[in-house]
């Protein structure tokens, strides 16, 4: 019996980024191999050319668009904070009820842990 062993869906992310500027956007980053993460993740993202904070609002298997357009996500941050699970749903409630950016939704949920 012979065991086929299959390479790793690759993961992707949607990140909420601190870009300075308000945006109801949230943006697909890839996962690279071998890293976990999880949502309510602190994680610095490439944007432009400089890096930036956001937080992990959910981890799918599709970015949705080309997955050759999706940048990696910067190499983890030691002892981030996570926004506990149970805070993310009031965090997504909040940015579709106020219109708020998902940023500082995320942030208010943040600013407890």
């Amino acid at each position: 019996m012979t065991t086929s062993t299959f390479p790793a869906r690759p993961r992707y992310v949607k990140v909420a980024v601190n870009a300075g500027r308000p945006t109801r956007l949230t943006f697909s980053y890839s996962v690279p191999a071998g890293r976990s993460v999880v949502a309510g993740e602190v994680v610095h993202v490439p944007w432009g050319q400089r890096t930036l904070q956001g937080v992990v609002v959910q981890v799918m298997d599709t970015p949705g668009y080309d997955p050759a357009e999706v940048r990696p996500l910067e190499p983890p941050i030691l002892d981030a904070p996570c926004i506990p699970a149970d805070r993310l749903p009031l965090a997504a409630w909040i940015a579709d009820t106020y219109l708020a950016p998902p940023w500082e939704s995320c942030e208010i949920g943040r600013a407890h842990v």
